[in-house]
Order: structure tokens, then C-alpha cells, then sequence
């Protein structure tokens, strides 16, 4: 069984179980509220009071191991889609490498990818690849290890959150959106015909609530669905899921933007091939459980 964790601008995210072959069973979730300034936008801000947290997490939770997968979400994670040919993964890194070219200080930048498929219809592959600074990495590195833990692996949101749409087998062949509210942060995950198609990552300015972040997101979301259109692909969204930390009043703003957007919008729920002791944390706690997989 593997700890995943993900710590937003508000909150500490845990949760305590095993993937294999598309189902996760958890055994324990955690999720509690941190100080404003602790961390912002993914970047660790006051080590010292983080590592605090985390030792008391870990005090009073004994049966998690001392050992973690994180996932991080910051603008500061640049990631693309793009399709390369099949060589060996040194060449395909200096491939990566070339792609960002023209980021200031590429040559500090740490580089990764996943492949999402590894045998494209017109040749070559399909991967997402990321790239972050060198000091971003190290920030995490140093921050579990004057908490005593290891730190096994580091995984993007967008990475996490393509694993956990495949435990969905109804979304095998979908044209959909995974949108994630984090504090005042909107990521759009866009899925088409079942495959990653596209995202984006913005800052609300409106309070979460009000009719003003309403609109805000009815503007991000019907710029969206146009984007998909423009596209040509044959395949039209029909489904918008909420994950993240949601409100109350999300069934009656669901409701209202699935009439202006004429599209159907909720909020996820957990599929059967997702064992989790409380339902209604499943997403809340999206991020973590697609990094379990």
C-alpha cells in the first residue's frame, strides 16, 4: 500500500492505499486545512511550518508508512502534448529538451514524460511532457527530508488525473471535462473520444459563491467547448465533472450551467472500481487517488 499526497494552497491531501489493473481500494483518508502563505501556486513557501504539519500528520496517523508519491500542481509545471517517434528514451529527452527552447533558463529545467500512446494512427507516439525548474524539485526534496520521509516519486496533477479517468470504463470512448476547483485555482482537463486531448490551468478573481465566479466560469468553460469545436473532430463535449473542494451549492450551480453551456455538468462520484471508505471525498481527493494507480 503507497501514501499519496498533495498539498494545495488550503489543504493536505492524503490518502492511504493500493492500485492495480484499474481498481484502488483506500484504506484511510486525510485531508486537513493548513495556514494561508504555507505554500502558494505549488511553491513552498515557509518550509518550516510545512514540516510541522506533516510530522503532526504523521504522529497522529502511526499506520501510514513513512513514505510518499506526491503530486504537485503550479503554472510553474509546464507540460505539452506532442507526438514524437519511437527512438530510446535519451534521444526522446533531448527531443523534450528542444521543445522548450525558448523557456528562460531551459537548461535548469527538469524534464519528464508519460506516454499516452505508444503507437499513434499515423505513426510515432503520443506523450505528455513536462518540464519544471531544477529548484522547484529540490524545494520537495528538502521539505520531506527533515520530515523523515521518502519521497518514492514526484507526478504532475495532469498525470494523476489520466490515471484516474481509466478506473471510469464508461469514459472509454467520452468527450468530456475533468474541471478541478482548488482554492482560487481552475484547471480544465480535456478528454476526447476517451483520450487526453488538452488543458489549461488559470486563477479565479471572483469568490467562489458569488454570481460574479459563476459567470467567470461559464466564460472559461463555453471558451472550452469552443475550443473542442474548432477543433473538427466529430466528437462534442457532453459532460463537465466538478472535482476539488466544492461548496454546498454545487448541485444548483451544476444545474445552472448545464442550461446555459447545454452540456451536462456534476460533480464526480466515485465508480465501483474505486473502493474509498467515505464516497464524498472521492473528488475532493481526485488529485491523490489517480496517483495511487
Amino acid at each position: 500500500m503507497s501514501v499519496s499526497m498533495y498539498i494545495s494552497n488550503n489543504y493536505i491531501n492524503i490518502v492511504f492505499g493500493s492500485g492495480t489493473k484499474g481498481f484502488v481500494t483506500i484504506k484511510s483518508c486525510i485531508k486537513i486545512p493548513i495556514s494561508e502563505g504555507l505554500i502558494i501556486n505549488g511553491l513552498i513557501m515557509n518550509e518550516d511550518g510545512l514540516v510541522d504539519l506533516i510530522k503532526k500528520v504523521w504522529e497522529d496517523n502511526p499506520e501510514l508508512p513513512k513514505c510518499v508519491k506526491l503530486v504537485v500542481s503550479s503554472t510553474s509545471v509546464l507540460s505539452k502534448k506532442l507526438k514524437v517517434p519511437s527512438v530510446n528514451d535519451k534521444r526522446l529527452l533531448e527531443i523534450i529538451k528542444d521543445e522548450y527552447s525558448e523557456v528562460e533558463n531551459y537548461g535548469e529545467l527538469v524534464y519528464d514524460y508519460r506516454v499516452l500512446n505508444p503507437k499513434s494512427h499515423d505513426g510515432g507516439m503520443d506523450i505528455v511532457a513536462c518540464a519544471v525548474d531544477r529548484e522547484f524539485i529540490e524545494g520537495y526534496i528538502s521539505l520531506f527530508e527533515k520530515c523523515a520521509i521518502k519521497l518514492e516519486s514526484i507526478t504532475t496533477a495532469l498525470s494523476s488525473i489520466i490515471n484516474a479517468v481509466s478506473f471510469f470504463k464508461d469514459f472509454s470512448n467520452a468527450t468530456y471535462v475533468i474541471t478541478n476547483l482548488d482554492g482560487n485555482n481552475l484547471s480544465n482537463t480535456l478528454f476526447v473520444n476517451g483520450e487526453y486531448n488538452y488543458s489549461s490551468r488559470s486563477r479565479l478573481l471572483e469568490e467562489m459563491g458569488s454570481e460574479d465566479s459563476e459567470n467567470e466560469l461559464y466564460r472559461a468553460l463555453s471558451s472550452l467547448i469552443q475550443f473542442n469545436k474548432s477543433q473538427k473532430n466529430g466528437f462534442d463535449i457532453t459532460d463537465i465533472y466538478f472535482t476539488g473542494d466544492l461548496n454546498d451549492g454545487i448541485f444548483e450551480f451544476s444545474s445552472r450551467l448545464s442550461q446555459a453551456l447545454g452540456v451536462r455538468v456534476s460533480s464526480l462520484r466515485a465508480p465501483e472500481s474505486v473502493n474509498i471508505p467515505d464516497e464524498d471525498l472521492f473528488n475532493k481527493l481526485f488529485y491523490t487517488i489517480g496517483n495511487l494507480s
